[in-house]
């Protein structure tokens, strides 16, 4: 229903129904503030009813105007149109084209980033404008940018190039190195796409812990997210652990959570403790551990052993697990894992290594987090 017929359907009074208080909107602002009792309140009390109805509409035009459901969340904006991008002299120019039907109360982004992934992007906060003009000095980077409404979660990113296409800011002044992103809004610098923020407020900051379990009181630490400046400290604590295994790409976008630890102080215990003498300089504080959480997949087969010959239920294995193989590099996952019974692991196992599987010799651990 459009807004002239709703301020009809107001005039008119009861002999044309129920009493439309609430301004239906042409746009995303579908609920807004709404009193389901006014109708019986009008015939109770006129004064009251008047009253509320001054209130509500007051609630919801501020609402609208500022981009905002007083009763809720309203639905992201469409999806720009592009992002045009041109630099020279380490300068660069961005012109954002967003051809949707857009309410005042509007608001862009802009983010950019050293890598296609987007981990750890740099934001920009555009306002009302689709145009950012930034020095940055002779950088490469990635560009993409969105749109949100205060109320609203952001649109979804587009990128500057498809796939995202990275530019040079060109000249010869590189400028100081970028420092860490922090994010914006609520959000961390590891949660890009987010502008204002897509949680009502902000993770409290760094956990400290000593008010946890009893077997840390005594423990002066703090956690909090990975950042590019941690780099160094983990790729030496790999190589201290001497495991053998290849350091991880902690861009890649499958590490859905990296967490370090930070230790205030060494603790000393009365001499017991020794430092090992690959160790840094007792900074305080320092990163002296880290969690990394890649996202993998754990694989299951069902099948009808009384299906076919075994000739036959060979060949449907290989077809689905090819489609699965395919499935999963689709997603983006880098490797699936699968856990055998042990009455099945030699002779199965044997006919999965002639599909490509290695059989890890590392033995593993499973834990349920919720």
């Amino acid at each position: 229903m459009h807004i002239a017929s709703l301020f009809s359907c107001f005039k008119k009074g009861p002999s044309s129904g129920p009493i439309c208080v609430h301004l239906w909107f042409e746009w995303v602002y579908c609920s807004m503030l709404k009193i389901g009792q006014l109708a019986q309140i009008k015939g109770d009390s006129p004064y009251v009813y008047e009253a509320l109805t001054q209130i509500v509409n007051a609630v919801n035009s501020l609402g609208r105007a500022t981009g905002v459901d007083p009763s809720g969340t309203i639905a992201a904006p469409v999806t720009i149109g592009s992002l045009n991008l041109i630099a020279a002299d380490g300068i660069f120019d961005l012109a954002i084209t967003d051809n949707s039907s857009v309410h005042r109360g509007i608001f862009y982004f802009a983010e950019s980033d050293t890598t296609p992934a987007f981990s750890h992007p740099r934001v920009y906060f555009l306002g009302s404008s689709r145009n950012l003009r930034v020095a940055l000095g002779n950088q490469t980077l990635y560009w993409r940018a969105y749109s949100q409404y205060l109320g609203s979660e952001p649109s979804r990113p587009v990128t500057f190039g498809t796939p995202p296409t990275a530019v040079t800011g060109g000249g010869t002044a590189t400028g100081p190195q970028l420092q860490a992103s922090t994010g914006s809004g609520t959000a961390t610098g590891s949660e890009g796409g987010s502008g204002f923020g897509q949680a009502a407020a902000s993770n409290p900051g760094p956990v400290l812990l000593e008010s946890s379990p009893a077997a840390l009181k005594f423990v002066s630490v703090r956690i909090r997210e990975y950042t590019p400046s941690d780099l160094a400290a983990l790729r030496r604590m790999h190589a201290t652990q001497g495991f053998g295994y290849p350091f991880p790409d902690l861009e890649s976008p499958l590490f859905l959570s990296k967490l370090v630890l930070e230790d205030d102080r060494e603790e000393s215990d009365t001499g017991r403790e020794v430092t090992h003498r690959n160790a840094p300089p007792q900074d305080s504080p320092r990163v002296t551990m880290a969690v990394l959480l890649r996202l993998t997949a754990e694989t299951y087969l069902l099948h009808d052993p009384e299906a076919g010959t075994p000739r036959r239920r060979w060949r449907s294995l290989l077809a689905i697990h090819e489609a699965a193989r395919a499935a999963a590099a689709a997603h983006g996952l880098d490797d699936v894992q699968a856990f055998l019974p042990p009455r099945i692991a030699g002779a199965f196992g044997r006919r999965l290594a002639r599909l490509g599987w290695t059989h890890d010799p590392w033995p593993c651990f499973s834990r349920r987090v919720s």
